[in-house]
């Protein structure tokens, strides 16, 4: 359990030390999808430069700028997610090293799939709301082929680190079954044994 208690401060130090830095560019994302999408972008509409509806400009201007943003809090998106899978890991019942680091693999996968398909929503939304276009649809449809493909070869990745764990609980487990029944065969064996002894000891008496 000294192993848990390790990853378990090591994770602590890690989320907190990147949690500050990922809040404060959530609050600035948020900030720019509010004033470019929901206020500028709507005061935008109908006003036209070089032939380009402004508000059109506006919300690609966001898009874009949220992308670099995203782009920047990548280390920390990977170290929090690292973190929560690192205290997953050191509650669970394993303590061997390669045990904990395969549990917190898989969580970490999981969270990535999470966190991808929730930004490809949020993005879809935007870029359509901009351009309904054949175009927009074709490069939207790749993008989201890309990331299935993806999605399923991390999700392959969790299942495979998660089962080899699964498998040496499942072996524990029937280890345990196995000595518990035995133990209860053997003090079923003995009360029985002791029920036949006291009544050979009665019948002599009688």
């Amino acid at each position: 359990m000294v192993v848990n208690k390790e990853l378990n401060r090591e994770s602590k130090e890690q989320f907190y030390a990147s949690l500050p830095k990922l809040v404060v560019y959530l609050v600035v994302i948020f900030a720019i999808w509010l004033f470019a999408i929901v206020i500028f972008g709507p005061l935008g509409t109908g006003i036209f430069i070089a032939g380009i509806e402004a508000a059109t400009v506006v919300t690609w201007i966001a898009i874009i700028a949220i992308l670099i943003l995203l782009a920047l809090i990548v280390r920390e998106i990977i170290a929090i997610t690292n973190a929560i899978g690192g205290f997953i890991a050191a509650r669970s019942s394993t303590d061997s090293p390669q045990g904990l680091k395969n549990i917190q693999q898989a969580v970490r996968y999981i969270i990535y799939v999470i966190i991808v398909a929730i930004i490809f929503i949020f993005f879809r939304a935007l870029i359509l709301s901009v351009s309904n276009s054949p175009t927009s649809q074709t490069v939207l449809g790749v993008v989201l082929i890309l990331i299935a493909i993806w999605v399923i070869w991390l999700l392959y990745r969790a299942g495979m680190d998660a089962s080899e764990e699964i498998g040496k609980y499942a072996v524990k487990l029937t280890e345990t079954a196995e000595t518990q029944a035995r133990a209860a065969s053997a003090s079923i064996s003995e009360r029985t044994s002791k029920k036949a002894a006291t009544k050979q000891e009665e019948e002599k008496k009688e």
